[in-house]
C-alpha cells in the first residue's frame, strides 16, 4: 500500500508557523499568498500548507477548520496537536501505538516501505512527524474543571460547619435564620392543651415540667411560668384573639 506522508522541506520552520497560530487571529485562507505576508516567504516553506492539510486545520482550499482553533491556546495546543497526529498518522499509530516515542530507524523503515518518495522526502517525512510530535502531548486531556451546578451539589452534600455560627450570628442581628441561609422556611407547630376545670397550681406546673422535659430536654423555671387570674378566666369569654394565643415553648 502507498502512502504519502506530509512533509515540510524546512521541519524547524513549522515549529515557528504553530508559535504564530497563538499570536494571530483566525485568516480566512491560508495559501502561497498568504505565507509570505505572515513571513514564510521561501518556497520551501510553501511545504508547511500540506501539512496543515494533512492535520485537517485547513480544507482543500485552504480554509481553516474547527480544528484550528483549539490550536490558538497554549494549554490545549499540545493535546489537541496531538489529536491530529493521530489522526493524520493512523496507520503509523495501529502498528506502533507508542509511534511519538519510536526510535528513527523505526519510522523511516516504516515509511519508507509505503512511499514511493526517494530518500531526501523520506527523511523530511520523519522529520516533519519528530517536529509534530515534539509540540504534542500525547498523556490524556485533563478534565474540566466542575460545573457551577456540581461545586452547588457538593456544598449542599457536604454541609460547612460554619452553618450554625452563620445561624447564631443571623439570629441576633434579628434576620430569620432560614432566610439568611437560602434554606426552605421553617414549619411551626401550635401545641393547645386542655386542662380541667378545677386545675390548681401544681397540676398545672407538673403539666409544664412535663413538657419542658419530653418536648425541650431542660426543666423548666416555675418563675417563668405566669397563671391568669382564676376568677379573669371565667368571666372572660374566648374570642378570636385568645385562640391565637399559644404557648411559647422556644428552647
Amino acid at each position: 500500500m502507498t502512502e504519502e506522508y506530509p512533509y515540510s522541506l524546512t521541519p524547524n520552520r513549522l515549529r515557528e508557523f504553530f508559535a504564530t497560530m497563538q499570536r494571530i487571529g483566525i485568516p480566512a485562507r491560508v495559501n502561497t499568498k498568504v505565507l509570505p505576508s505572515l513571513g514564510y516567504k521561501s518556497t520551501n516553506d510553501r511545504t508547511i500548507i500540506s501539512v496543515l492539510k494533512a492535520l485537517e486545520l485547513i480544507d482543500a482550499s485552504g480554509v481553516p477548520t474547527s480544528s484550528w482553533q483549539p490550536m490558538k491556546a497554549k494549554d490545549k495546543a499540545p493535546f489537541a496537536m496531538a489529536q491530529r497526529i493521530r489522526s493524520a498518522y493512523s496507520d503509523l499509530f495501529e502498528l506502533y501505538p507508542d509511534a511519538n516515542d519510536r526510535p528513527e530507524s523505526d519510522l523511516r523503515n516504516f515509511m519508507q516501505h509505503r512511499s514511493k518518495s526517494g530518500e531526501r522526502v523520506v527523511s523530511a517525512m520523519v522529520s516533519t512527524f519528530k517536529v509534530l510530535c515534539s509540540m504534542a502531548n500525547f498523556s490524556e486531556a485533563p478534565e474540566s474543571q466542575p460545573s457551577v451546578t456540581t461545586q452547588q451539589q457538593t456544598a449542599t452534600a457536604q454541609p460547612s460547619t460554619s452553618v450554625g455560627r452563620v445561624s447564631t450570628e443571623a439570629s441576633q442581628a434579628g434576620v430569620p435564620v432560614n432566610a439568611s441561609l437560602g434554606l426552605a422556611p421553617q414549619i411551626a407547630i401550635n401545641l393547645q392543651i386542655q386542662l380541667p376545670e378545677h386545675a390548681d397550681a401544681d397540676y398545672l406546673d407538673s403539666v409544664f415540667e412535663s413538657m419542658a422535659r419530653h418536648l425541650l430536654g431542660r426543666q423548666i423555671d416555675h418563675e417563668d411560668v405566669a397563671f391568669v387570674d382564676e376568677d379573669d378566666a371565667s368571666s372572660s369569654e374566648p374570642n378570636d384573639e385568645d385562640a391565637d394565643d399559644t404557648l411559647d415553648l422556644t428552647p
